[in-house]
């Protein structure tokens, strides 16, 4: 089993965990643990299991190429490079925190729970945060399973 399966694993956990928190400071925290955790999935892929034998160097190499490449790979570059980047170099976050203002014909109401909040920039701007980092879990479960694959495929030759 790849060693970045388990931190697949745990950023999969942590984003559950965030799913239910509603605590301004909390969500922040939970966010931060997030990110770091989905951009440490590719790290631990390159660093540790491209050790594991030239095959897995070289397969997990080939990957990494086209991550920064073609569209299929957008949410890599776009959302997991850039907002790690955000939030560990700046300590910033890429998602709204603010109240939502919904208006209706009579009476603004100020929404205030952290959990449906949208991204404020980048290409996901007025996304919601779970549903970007959802993708980002759906987008590395194929990448991790494409390389498993791979690596059975060579194993078997």
């Amino acid at each position: 089993m790849l060693k970045a399966r388990v931190v697949f694993d745990d950023f999969q956990l942590v984003c559950r965990m965030l799913k239910e928190e509603s605590g301004k400071q909390e969500y922040r925290i939970l966010w931060v643990a997030a990110l770091t955790l989905c951009r440490a999935v590719g790290h631990v892929l390159n660093k540790v299991d491209g050790k594991a034998s030239s095959e897995a160097k070289k397969v997990i190499a080939d990957m990494f190429a086209g991550w920064k490449e073609g569209d299929g790979n957008k949410i890599f570059r776009e959302f997991i490079e850039k907002e790690r980047n955000l939030v560990l170099k700046q300590y910033e976050t890429g998602y709204d925190d603010g109240p939502l203002d919904i208006y209706t014909c009579e009476n603004v109401y100020d929404i205030v729970d952290i959990r449906g909040c949208a991204m404020a920039k980048g290409e996901y701007f007025g996304s919601q945060s779970s549903v970007v980092l959802q993708q980002a879990i759906v987008w590395w479960d194929g990448q991790l399973s494409e390389i498993e694959r791979c690596l059975a495929e060579t194993a078997r030759e």
